[in-house]
């Protein structure tokens, strides 16, 4: 089962669809009426609308870490977050410090 994440912008509004196996299976509030759709479809609707779709999931990723880095009121944790937008850290079942694990 393959999963991508689409971003999906539009000129009041960015969103996401996930998909797996070519088919939107998650879909922000916006655009839930792309649940099921295959990916071709997503990709057309987008275009006929004057959408930009990205499906760079490293390019999203660091977007993301662009905001974080850019809001003033960021701070304790957010190297925390990036680690975990980058590699996501699996649960801590020992509830050790996550520092301690870097």
């Amino acid at each position: 089962m393959e999963e991508k994440l689409i971003r999906i912008e539009g000129p009041k509004f960015v969103a996401g669809v996930v998909l797996e196996d070519g088919h939107v299976v998650r879909a922000a509030p916006i655009v839930s009426y792309m649940a099921q759709w295959g990916e071709r479809h997503v990709r057309r609707y987008c275009e006929s609308k004057g959408w930009t779709v990205a499906d760079n999931t490293a390019e999203i990723k660091l977007e993301q870490i662009r905001w974080m880095l850019s809001d003033p009121d960021w701070g304790v944790g957010m190297l925390e977050d990036i680690a975990a937008i980058v590699a996501p850290i699996p649960d801590n079942p020992n509830d050790e410090p996550r520092w301690s694990r870097h």
